[in-house]
Parts: structure tokens; sequence; C-alpha cells
């Protein structure tokens, strides 16, 4: 089995839509065991509804994908990485959401995977974050 990495939103839904960032996506997947904070379902749920609202998806095809979410990673609670969360946010002027993300990889010393350029330029140089960017 493949070591654990966190996945971001901005990777999996990659994994179902159809992107340029979609191989990469897919085969980061095979190359980690995905992990994520529960709040990654609200987000992927979101973003799923954008693309319904943009007609790119039926909407009967964006529930059926975030049915199987649960099979697809492992979501884990974040209460625990809110406070380190919430620091990161302040000092990096980012969203507390993304920095969720971030402080788990942290906390649980994993490579975080994303395709968020904004959140790969001001975490690249955070110590402690294995941070691996889409390409």
């Amino acid at each position: 089995m493949p070591s654990s990495a966190i996945f971001d939103a901005s990777v999996v839904v990659r994994w179902v839509v159809d992107d340029p960032l979609t191989p990469a996506a897919i085969e980061a997947s095979e190359t980690w065991a995905p992990v994520a904070p529960t709040l990654l379902g609200s987000e992927f749920a979101n973003a799923l509804r954008s693309q319904a609202k943009a007609g790119r998806y039926e909407a009967d095809w964006c529930l059926a994908q975030i049915t199987r979410l649960t099979k697809l990673i492992d979501l884990r609670d974040e209460r625990e990485h809110w406070p380190l969360a919430l620091k990161l946010g302040l000092e990096r002027d980012h969203a507390v959401y993304d920095c969720v993300y971030v402080a788990m990889a942290v906390s649980l010393a994993l490579p975080l995977i994303t395709a968020d350029s904004r959140l790969t330029s001001k975490f690249s140089d955070l110590p402690g974050l294995d941070l691996r960017p889409l390409r």
C-alpha cells in the first residue's frame, strides 16, 4: 500500500471533472493513499454545484460523485488542527479552510498534494511542510 498524503479539494475535484490536471490528479491518487479533513466533503460538493450550475455536468451525476467520495478518500476529523490552521491563516493572510489542509499535513508529517497555486505560493517555504503541487 502506498504511503499516505493529504489531498486538498483542488486535486480531488479533478479526479471526477475533465481538466488539464486530471491525469496528474489521478496519478497522485495512485501514488499516495489519499487522506483529507472532513471539510473536503463540503468543498467537493460546492465544486460539483458550480460544475452543474455552469451546465458542464448534470445534477444526478454530481450527486453520484458526492455519494462515492468516502470510498475514494480517508476523511478525518480536523478539529484538532483548527488552532494551527487559524495561526497559519493569520500569519500568511490566507483562508483558514485551506490552512486546515496545511495544518493537518504538518501535524501528521504527511505530504500535501495540491493544485492550488495561491496556496503553493504562500506556503512553499513553511518549515515542516512537504508541499507537492500538481503539474
